[in-house]
């Protein structure tokens, strides 16, 4: 799957235990005193408390570049106002251990899991962090090379690289498409003050959602977060605001775009994308549905006409990535790129022909309630744990306004008919970013 880089700070295994999840009518939605948005859900039993922090980027990441949000994703808890980067080493560790940053392109997320009793210290190191992270020296320089690091591995992706291809030719210069590249000396020298600039920009009260799930009365949370947030006060810049609500402008070409990527693998990759709406759009549920009709699962359009039609392709899948202000739908083949001396242009032509042909040939019903059945098992698997349920409703609170709409999707999904597949499907295929990515067998 094309994923956005999960940036692991400390992380360790915990064993997840289940308990009873609650109901819509107990979970608590509050705004402490400064503005952050906070969302509790108690999950008797499970013995865990989850925290997942959403912070909006948009705005800040309008006014840089994306080398820059990762540095601070990186360097988020390398040291704060109150505690040097040993002791917030030590009080992660403290709490369980388990704790990552992740970057998307419309914010950065911090999920940590901990225990009942710990859930104080965890909520303080999180909010610290939130508020008065440091960014010295020693810590940006750690935070650059594992960024650099996390460039190399990329790169040794033809997916991802053809991915990043992709979006560049989708979204231009909005900050969807940008490409994470690394800085040159002059870039490199200015760092210090870009990333504290970018923290100081996304990293106020009115961009925050903090999640909680788990074993812990709900007053407890708010309480906690009512203190820990009482002088979490930076004022949102009005300039990064308004740059960071502008949507992607909708391509007026109608044409399909195209480009050829070379690199060093083994391996090659055709990316097939197409711009969509945001996730809170009302297509939203049936561009899910799409893609999963183009590549979810064995059933799906690509599995069968590609990997059972040719036998190419070990790698093989569509998503649908919805963002606030708009997506892509990406249709993707992975294969051995010394099995087909033609190269990457025949298999480009079968995505594309399977794509027409979805088109001219559109699911029965049979297909379709597969397709539905698809999303609603995906989504349902991806809240088994905690944290992935404070995820949910933190981004749902973030990007769509309400926490609420966690839940509704999947209502949605299970109400898409197949004309609302269609209307999509017709809308955006019209025009095709096509990456071919060659790999070295291929030269």
């Amino acid at each position: 799957m094309i994923r956005q880089r999960r940036n692991v700070l400390y992380a360790a295994c915990l064993l997840l235990a289940l308990g009873v999840r609650s109901g819509a009518d107990d979970i608590v939605r509050h705004v402490t005193q400064t503005g952050v948005r906070v969302i509790v859900s108690p999950e008797t039993g499970s013995g865990l408390v989850s925290l997942v922090a959403v912070v909006d980027t948009s705005g800040a990441e309008a006014l840089t570049n994306v080398w820059i949000k990762r540095v601070t994703a990186r360097a988020l808890f390398g040291g704060n106002r109150n505690l040097s980067a040993e002791s917030v080493a030590r009080e992660i560790h403290r709490v369980g251990g388990n704790l990552t940053v992740e970057t998307l392109p419309d914010c950065i997320m911090v999920r940590c899991v901990t225990t009942p009793a710990a859930f104080n210290d965890a909520a303080y190191i999180l909010m610290q962090a939130l508020k008065g992270a440091v960014f010295d020296a020693d810590t940006l320089r750690r935070a650059s090379d594992s960024v650099a690091a996390e460039m190399e591995e990329e790169a040794a992706s033809p997916t991802s690289v053809g991915a990043a291809a992709a979006r560049s030719l989708l979204f231009g210069n909005h900050r969807y498409g940008n490409r994470l590249s690394a800085p040159d000396a002059r870039s490199r020298a200015a760092m210090p003050a870009a990333v504290q600039r970018f923290y100081r920009t996304a990293f106020v009260p009115e961009n925050t959602v903090v999640a909680i799930v788990g074993d812990l009365d709900a007053s407890l949370a708010v309480r906690a977060m009512d203190n820990y947030a009482v002088d979490y006060d930076r004022q949102p810049d009005a300039r990064a605001v308004r740059l960071g609500a502008t949507p992607p402008p909708w391509p007026e070409a109608r044409d399909a775009v195209s480009a050829s990527v070379r690199t060093d693998t083994r391996s090659a990759a055709v990316i097939v994308g197409m711009q969509t709406g945001g996730r809170g759009e009302p297509d939203a549920a049936a561009t899910a549905v799409l893609a999963a009709l183009i590549g979810g699962g064995k059933a799906s359009r690509m599995f069968r006409s590609i990997r059972d039609g040719s036998g190419i392709g070990y790698i093989i899948g569509a998503d649908a990535n919805l963002w606030r202000y708009g997506g892509w739908l990406a249709a993707y083949v992975e294969y051995d790129a010394r099995r087909l001396s033609s190269g990457a242009t025949p298999v480009a032509r079968m995505v594309g022909d399977m794509l027409d042909e979805l088109l001219s040939n559109p699911p029965d019903e049979a297909e379709l309630e597969r397709a539905r059945a698809f999303v609603v098992g995906s989504v349902r698997r991806s809240r088994e744990r905690g944290v992935d349920v404070a995820q949910a409703l933190a981004e749902a609170e973030l990007l769509e306004g309400d926490w609420r709409r966690a839940d509704a999707f999947i209502a949605d999904v299970e109400k898409v008919r197949l004309d609302d597949v269609m209307r999509v499907a017709a809308r955006i295929m019209d025009r095709r970013a096509t990456v071919t990515v060659s790999g070295s067998a291929d030269r």
